[in-house]
């Protein structure tokens, strides 16, 4: 890492222009990674519950959602605190970056779409799972203008009526 610091340093880096770092060679294939913490179960939460919000948002959009390695990577990260009065979501788009700084080309992965929340819940999962679909759906929103689909322009997305929005 020295050498990236010292090329950075004397202005010798390069970069492949991105608008938003979302835009994919195969949009329609990102890897899914849900995380429920140790102590999330212990109040009710569960990744079924998640799922059952999250898939019908992914597939309206058109995404399949991966086991395995992708281009793509969509992370959520779900925990409590062990007396179930605080939460924690994080939802992070993971992707590999690449770039050279003099004659030296890296590639690392990167978080390039990142929204989270610390909050109170008082072990009510529904606020969770409501938070994560809010999130999934602004990704959503964001995924959709950086890959844009012609056959769901015009459609309104999202499965909680609250934070729909229309592929433009």
């Amino acid at each position: 890492w020295l050498a990236v610091a010292a090329a950075v340093a004397q202005g010798q880096t390069q970069a492949v222009a991105s608008a938003s770092g979302l835009e994919l060679t195969d949009p329609a294939s990102v890897q899914l990674v849900i995380d429920i913490g140790r102590h999330a179960g212990k109040y009710g939460l569960s990744e079924q519950q998640v799922r059952l919000r999250l898939d019908p948002a992914l597939q309206k959009a058109g995404l399949k959602p991966l086991t395995g390695p992708a281009e793509g990577r969509l992370e959520l990260r779900i925990d409590s605190d062990s007396t179930g009065a605080f939460f924690t979501v994080a939802v992070n788009f993971v992707r590999t970056v690449q770039f050279t700084a003099g004659t030296l080309k890296f590639s690392h992965p990167a978080t390039v779409w990142s929204r989270s929340i610390h909050g109170s819940f008082n072990q009510n999962p529904g606020i969770v799972v409501l938070t994560v679909g809010q999130f999934v759906d602004e990704f959503m929103a964001d995924f959709l203008k950086a890959n844009p689909r012609p056959d769901l322009k015009g459609k309104i997305m999202a499965s909680d009526p609250r934070y729909q929005f229309v592929v433009i």
